[in-house]
């Protein structure tokens, strides 16, 4: 069997799968009075205000970074050193972008939650993962954060 029909059967059986799936859930779901919902995690990160006030924040911690960085390695010799130094600085940049975002994606889930909540919505999902149905709460979350 070919590497083309591998993947194609590895596709179909997931579909099978996945189709299945559909079908449980939805008698599942039915049968327990959930409910579900889904979010536009990319219209999210560009929308909210917390999203927006991060990339703000790293951009400045960026560009005093790089200056910093420039001052230091000029009194360096070899490339070495400066490898070194840059691995340094990004490691600090690394650590604070993650904890940015850790911040950001902690105020963004209790959003979520508490909108899921107030729509008496028992599952959200992210749109992408959503093939049909579903309310969607986007525009609710990034109200949510204006207030």
């Amino acid at each position: 069997m070919g590497r083309l029909a591998k993947v194609a059967a590895g596709f179909l059986a997931l579909f099978v799968m996945v189709g299945v799936g559909i079908i449980v859930t939805d008698r599942t779901l039915a049968q327990n009075n959930t409910s579900i919902a889904y979010i536009d995690t990319i219209r999210l990160w560009n929308e909210l205000p917390q999203m927006q006030e991060m990339r703000e924040i790293l951009e400045k911690e960026t560009q005093e970074q790089q200056t910093k960085y420039d001052a230091e390695a000029k009194k360096l010799d070899g490339d070495e050193a400066k490898l070194e130094l840059f691995q340094r600085y990004q490691q600090e940049l690394d650590a604070r972008k993650d904890a940015l975002f850790a911040q950001a994606l902690e105020e963004t889930n209790y959003l979520i939650e508490l909108v899921a909540k107030e729509q008496k919505v028992t599952v959200v999902l992210e749109k992408q993962g959503v093939l049909y149905g579903g309310l969607d709460l986007t525009d609710l979350v990034i109200k949510a954060a204006a207030k």
